[in-house]
């Protein structure tokens, strides 16, 4: 029995479940990744119009707050309606984002609050 190598590509990644017998559509129609980053995991999935993306841990209100008045309408919590209100304290665990810059902006939040800072800095 053949073990798995260790992966140095995400198209590595791709091309063993293609082996495995997914399909490029299967691959594509919900696309999805689960990236950790050090206190918590991120759940990405790729909808028709928009990446869905959800937080084991909740980003703080603050933090959300901040994400929300700046970017609320392309940057949706809990998946609703643009600006949609926080709740004072809550803890958002759950994004809605309709474009490739909200997105980058949304991962940079992430890894800048659930990431450790780098050594030295």
């Amino acid at each position: 029995m053949a073990a798995f190598k260790a992966v140095g590509t995400v198209d590595e990644s791709h091309r063993e479940l293609l082996d495995a017998g997914l399909t490029h559509e299967e691959l594509t129609r919900h696309y999805a990744a689960d990236v950790a980053l050090g206190k918590c995991t991120v759940s990405l999935r790729r909808r028709k119009e928009c990446w869905s993306v959800r937080v084991s841990n909740g980003l703080p209100y603050q933090a959300a707050q901040k994400l929300n008045q700046e970017w609320g309408k392309r940057i949706r919590v809990r998946g609703a309606g643009w600006n949609t209100p926080l709740k004072e304290g809550e803890a958002v665990l759950l994004w809605e984002v309709d474009d490739p810059e909200a997105l980058q902006v949304l991962i940079r939040a992430l890894k800048d609050h659930f990431l450790p800072p780098p050594a030295g800095g």
